[in-house]
């Protein structure tokens, strides 16, 4: 089984009620409409978020900009990059990855993986036209991979990137290597004794840290419990280990806080909650998901449906996790999966999310 697939398996566990005591709220949420999330971006001005959608899981990806005072989207369907994005039609890509960024360039660069043999490849969107020349970031696909690290015997869709795809770590069994892709050469590689699966390595915003976080105790379904251990580039020091609620999570820009999900509703959490890293302090959980209820009316057109049988799941994955540059929270992208009944005229139950969360 694919690593980064087993958190969907992992089913809920509990936190110390006497351990919640920070401040932690969603503040506001947005109708973001009926195609389905796959990742998110902030833009580099930070005004607007950009979402990666498809049609729910039947490709047709698209691009839009949402602002984030109000969740308006910027752009309309006859320019969301529909056409550039066709090759990720049956691709496969992680949020979780970090596979969608503005490199340095100003061009959004977008890794996936083919879903023949999860080979790596990238697509480039110059969706301000008035971005830098082409300086396309070292593509790690096998070949070179394998040039990198002879005897690799990882999974390149388990490849992480950093905030502006100027680096990425690369799990191999035993060890992660930390890529320069602008050079293409190798920073640093730290060791995993114990294996890297069911590890999770992310950047912090500004790339000058590799964070790692690892189950407590990976053969107990129920426990979420982990440590985040945190590592110094280029170096490769570890400079700080911390217990957290969850290995499954987001570092805040200042390292005060990381956002943890826990529960393996399709994968996205059935809670969110914040831990403050240093002083131990544990928010309440919020529900990523609302209660089922029964179908009255369609979402999309408001056609009644209180004669059907149809049922709303109120299901919501996080399908992104945008921390804010000041570290005072965080918005979500959450995907409502394509719920709908199909025909000459769909009717979609529900709509995906845009959410604010505070922190503090």
């Amino acid at each position: 089984m694919r690593p980064i697939m087993l958190a969907v398996l992992i089913s809920l566990s509990t936190l110390s009620a006497s351990a919640q005591t920070l401040n932690f709220q969603m503040t506001a949420e947005y109708n973001i409409g009926f195609e389905c999330p796959a990742s998110s971006t902030l833009d580099p001005d930070r005004a607007t978020l950009w979402v990666l959608m498809n049609r729910c899981g039947s490709g047709n990806y698209s691009l839009y900009e949402f602002r984030l005072d109000d969740g308006t989207r910027v752009n309309d369907e006859a320019s969301n990059f529909a056409d550039a994005l066709t090759p990720l039609n049956n691709a496969y890509l992680s949020y979780s990855t970090t596979p969608i960024a503005f490199t340095p360039d100003g061009i959004l660069n977008i890794f996936y993986n083919a879903g023949d043999d999860y080979d790596t490849f990238n697509v480039r969107i110059p969706v301000d036209f008035a971005a830098s020349a082409d300086t396309p970031p070292t593509l790690l696909n096998l070949e070179t991979v394998n040039s990198l690290i002879p005897g690799y015997a990882g999974y390149l869709e388990t490849t992480v990137y950093n905030a502006d795809h100027t680096a990425a770590v690369i799990m191999d069994t035993f060890a992660y290597h930390v890529i320069d892709l602008q050079s293409g050469a190798e920073i640093v590689k730290i060791d995993e004794p114990g294996g890297t699966d069911i590890t999770f390595p992310s950047f912090s915003q500004d790339g000058q840290r590799l964070y790692i976080a690892r189950f407590t105790n990976p053969d107990d379904i129920d426990d979420y419990t982990g440590t985040l251990s945190i590592y110094s580039l280029p170096d490769g020091t570890l400079l700080q280990t911390y217990d957290v609620p969850s290995a499954l999570l987001s570092v805040s820009p200042n390292e005060q806080y990381a956002a943890f999900l826990i529960g393996s509703s399709m994968g996205g959490g059935d809670v969110l909650g914040v831990v403050e890293l240093a002083a131990g302090a544990v928010s309440p959980t919020l529900p990523i998901n609302e209660p089922s209820t029964r179908l009255l009316a369609c979402a999309n057109d408001g056609r009644d449906m209180s004669g059907v049988d149809f049922t709303v799941s109120g299901s919501f994955s996080v399908m992104g996790l945008n921390w804010l540059p000041d570290s005072s929270g965080f918005y979500t992208v959450n995907s409502y999966g394509g719920e709908s009944a199909q025909g000459g005229s769909p009717c979609y139950f529900n709509y995906s999310r845009l959410r604010r969360y505070s922190v503090g």
